[in-house]
This record gives structure tokens, C-alpha cells and sequence, in this order.
């Protein structure tokens, strides 16, 4: 490599590291960032979680039955990649239109919910292998 004027070898290769360490550095806390937002996920503190999840990394399993939920939360539509996702056994009556946008789902089970209507947008999970439904009105 072309040394600047003026600069000593020695200065630049202390640079150089300085530049990699900060790098280093900087790679190490995303990763710590992101194994404490994944332990708040499972275990149901999603709201933080989320705030510290970059939306690329993806989640394996999400298990939200038996929460009487009548809603799917706000922050799991807008959060990471969510493989696998357990809805069963809720009062979920409908699907929220953002819910359809958590492109690389899996498995989906939303058995013994209340759910009347089925929207025709699952079509846009086109990752979907399995979907249950048993037991809704």
C-alpha cells in the first residue's frame, strides 16, 4: 500500500488496527444487542426485545397460546423474521392486514381461536408450509 506523505510506517499500520479493533468492537455489541433481545422475545418481554432486534435477524419459535390474547400484538407485526408462531388457543377474532407481511413464516397455528373470517391474504406467506386452524367459529 502507498504510505502518505509524511507518515511513518509504523503510524499507519497502528491505524489500521485501531480502524479493525473499532470494527471488532462494533460487531461484538450487535451480536450481544441481539442475544439479549432474542432471550426478551421467548420469554414474552417483546415489546423490549424489539427495540434492540435488527429486523434481519430471525426468530425460530415464537409461542404465544393460551395468553388470551384478542389481538396480535403491534410489536410482533413489525418485528424480526419469525419462522414458527404459535396462536393457538386465544379470542382471536381477526387477522390484523400487517400480519400478512411476516414473509418467512413457516408454521403457523391459530387452532381454537374465534377467528369467523379467513382473509384470502395468506396467499402472501409464501413461505407457509403449515397452517392449523381447527376449532374456530
Amino acid at each position: 500500500s502507498i504510505i502518505p506523505f509524511g507518515k511513518k510506517v509504523h503510524e499507519v499500520r497502528w491505524q489500521r488496527e485501531r480502524v479493525r479493533t473499532a470494527a471488532a468492537k462494533e460487531m461484538k455489541r450487535q451480536q450481544t444487542a441481539r442475544a439479549r433481545a432474542r432471550e426478551k422475545l421467548l420469554s414474552g418481554r417483546e415489546q423490549d426485545a424489539y427495540a434492540l432486534l435488527n429486523k434481519k435477524e430471525q426468530i425460530p419459535f415464537l409461542d404465544y397460546a393460551s395468553k388470551n390474547l384478542t389481538r396480535i400484538p403491534l410489536e410482533l407485526l413489525l418485528g424480526p423474521n419469525i419462522l414458527k408462531l404459535h396462536l393457538g388457543f386465544n379470542l382471536l377474532e381477526s387477522l390484523d392486514r400487517r400480519f400478512f407481511h411476516l414473509r418467512s413464516l413457516k408454521v403457523l397455528n391459530l387452532d381454537q381461536n374465534e377467528l369467523k373470517v379467513v382473509h384470502a391474504d395468506f396467499s402472501l406467506l409464501e413461505n407457509l408450509e403449515i397452517l392449523s386452524m381447527k376449532s374456530n367459529k
